[in-house]
């Protein structure tokens, strides 16, 4: 569908280059067991090509399903961009939710 408001979708991998080419050297903090950690949007997203082409070698293809099982951190940031960016669904578990 053709529309006049943008010429290509809007999804995350058009929203991690932007991110890239505009705040590149930008902080983001992580509250950790042991306290603050710091580092870059350029360094997540270094961090975020890592993971898909570890999912990648590991057989995830478009189409497929995972699952996480963590606390709000870094590294669920990271399953969070890189899943859906890869054509997968993304599933967090609550094993505090009844059967």
């Amino acid at each position: 569908m053709h529309t006049t408001m943008q010429d290509a979708p809007i999804g995350i991998p058009a929203v991690l280059r932007r991110a890239a080419a505009l705040w590149s050297q930008r902080l983001i903090f992580d509250r950790t067991g042991d306290g603050l950690e710091s580092s870059t949007i350029e360094q997540l997203l270094f961090d975020a090509d890592a993971l898909r082409q570890q999912l990648a070698a590991a057989g995830f293809r478009e189409g497929d399903t995972a699952t996480t099982l963590g606390w709000n951190s870094r590294d669920h940031l990271l399953s969070l961009l890189v899943v859906p960016a890869m054509g997968g669904v993304l599933h967090t578990a609550n094993p505090r939710l009844p059967a």
